[in-house]
């Protein structure tokens, strides 16, 4: 199961095994492999990408990457962003700016994501992209966006805090009134 063979990644990247990323990259490549093991298969060789021990070609593992971005899969197109994002790598600006220009409803389960890259990152000219998502009929989108621009202060969002603040959903409504706060709390403090 996938569940086992995660483990024994986990297992053999702890030991130091020389041959797991070869073994992931088979993983990955392998068209009958499962959404799930090929975006845990991912998380792992983004591991191993960060990890300065690691012996392998890192250039030759972000191009491996990068072209992930675009897999027919969203969730290794997640795990795939991710790990580039903590290596900043060049490429994802793009992709993030990509996500969030894009209208289809099949680029939802990358939002959320790059949303909080975009906020991690400091990518506050993207705050225009990001807006729309705090009214998002999809509760993860709009909570990271309400998180995200609340974070950045943004005072035009305010409106949708408090559609957010006064949801009968207890989510929704936990987020709108901490980003509530977090609009007042910076005009409380002294100015440095």
């Amino acid at each position: 199961g996938d569940t086992v063979r995660h483990e024994i990644a986990n297992l053999l990247s702890r030991s130091g095994y020389a041959s797991l990323e070869a073994c992931l990259v088979k993983i990955v490549d392998n068209p009958a492999e499962k959404e799930r093991f090929r975006s845990w298969a991912v998380q792992h060789l983004g591991t191993l990408l960060l990890d300065e021990n690691t012996s392998g070609d890192r250039r030759a593992l972000t191009e491996r990457l990068r072209i992930l971005l675009s897999d027919r899969h969203r969730y290794v197109q997640r795990e795939a962003l991710l790990a580039l994002s903590r290596l900043d790598d060049a490429a994802v600006p793009a992709k993030v700016r990509d996500i969030l220009s894009d209208p289809a409803p099949d680029a939802d389960p990358m939002r959320d994501f790059a949303i909080r890259i975009a906020y991690d990152s400091n990518r506050r000219e993207l705050i225009p992209l990001i807006r729309p998502y705090a009214h998002a009929t999809n509760e993860i989108i709009r909570i990271a966006a309400i998180v995200a621009l609340s974070q950045w202060s943004d005072e035009e969002s305010r409106p949708a805090f408090e559609t957010a603040a006064s949801s009968p959903d207890t989510r929704l409504q936990r987020a709108g009134t901490a980003a509530l706060a977090r609009l007042v709390a910076p005009a409380a403090q002294p100015t440095p």
